[in-house]
């Protein structure tokens, strides 16, 4: 049985399309731009990118198989690392390439789920208030990858511009 996999895959689905469509708005600015607020250096839409990308790597593909997808450059953009220099980021097609790429693999795990496997405790030894399985992970994914969309917003914005 699969109905509460099935919904978790599409949610993660729409939530990926809304990244993308943010990214596609900024299509023809700098991707690397840092802005300041208020004395506040704000992430890059390249961080943003890169740092979903390991978030993918690590709440879904990781969590579910105890291991990476392989994407090299993922440990620069882990939660709490410092931020790179520009000289040491990816270029930005490999970001966008290693993107797509750990979506694929991930999206590839959840689809050979079962409702049952959401139950199973995930392989990261990450504890939630409401537990350590694999379905905490997915839950948590959705809503750190939404919340990274409205920083893409904010950069549309920034950018000038127009997303509705």
């Amino acid at each position: 049985m699969r109905d509460k996999t099935d919904i978790l895959v599409e949610t993660i689905e729409e939530v990926r399309n809304l990244t993308l469509f943010y990214l596609s708005k900024l299509d023809g600015t700098d991707y690397f731009r840092e802005f300041e607020v208020n004395g506040q250096a704000l992430n890059s839409a390249a961080w943003t990118i890169a740092h979903l990308t390991w978030a993918e790597d690590f709440l879904v593909y990781r969590a579910i198989t105890g291991k990476g997808t392989g994407v090299k450059w993922l440990d620069h953009f882990r939660i709490g690392s410092e931020r790179p220099q520009r000289a040491e980021y990816p270029s930005l097609n490999e970001i966008i390439n290693g993107f797509g790429e750990v979506h694929l693999k991930s999206m590839d795990v959840l689809m050979g789920m079962i409702d049952e496997d959401l139950e199973k405790t995930n392989s990261i030894n990450l504890k939630f208030q409401k537990g350590d399985n694999i379905k905490v992970c997915l839950m948590h994914h959705i809503r750190h990858e939404s919340s990274h969309g409205g920083h893409l917003s904010w950069l549309c914005k920034i950018n000038g511009v127009k997303t509705v």
